[in-house]
């Protein structure tokens, strides 16, 4: 059950730890997550010196553009119900998968969690829309809600990956 407002504070708490991610804001260390290039930063990582090599995984670049591809479909169908104009493609999956192709390892593994919390969000928050849909209920406000939720993840995942 969504909070009053229709807001998912889980997917709300993604998209801005992955937007204070990429802007520096937020640092966290371990072995597997740096959020600064090493050198960026004053304090020490446990990779300090050593850039992780980007991720050249075939499978796992396919498996991100699939998964990209779809869900900007579900995205098409909530703006659909939400009354918005098709949206133009930013970052199709061919290009996604080369940005991740060219980012350090620990931004695409990051990006590629990213995108499972979002398809989550999404899953269940369509399934939400469609049910309201078929009751012959106007669920465009939600419908608006969510894609924005989904547009600003999905900006905040294309942050943090290189330019192309």
């Amino acid at each position: 059950m969504l909070p009053a407002g229709g807001q998912n504070p889980g997917a709300l708490a993604i998209w801005q730890a992955v937007w204070l991610t990429a802007h520096g804001i937020m640092n966290i260390h371990s072995s597997e997550f740096h959020p600064q290039e090493p050198g960026q930063s004053s304090a020490a990582t446990p990779d300090e010196g050593h850039t992780p090599a980007p991720i050249r995984d075939s499978e796992f670049l396919d498996s991100a553009a699939r998964q990209w591809e779809a869900l900007h479909g579900a995205a098409g169908a909530v703006g659909s119900l939400a009354h918005l104009p098709p949206e133009q493609t930013r970052c199709d999956a061919a290009d996604f998968a080369a940005l991740l192709a060219g980012a350090p390892r620990w931004k695409a593994q990051l990006a590629n969690t990213s995108l499972e919390d979002i398809g989550a969000f999404m899953q269940s928050g369509l399934a939400a829309l469609l049910a309201v849909h078929a009751e012959n209920r106007d669920p465009s406000a939600a419908a608006l809600a969510l894609w924005s939720e989904f547009a600003q993840a999905r900006d905040a995942v294309l942050e943090l990956l290189p330019e192309r």
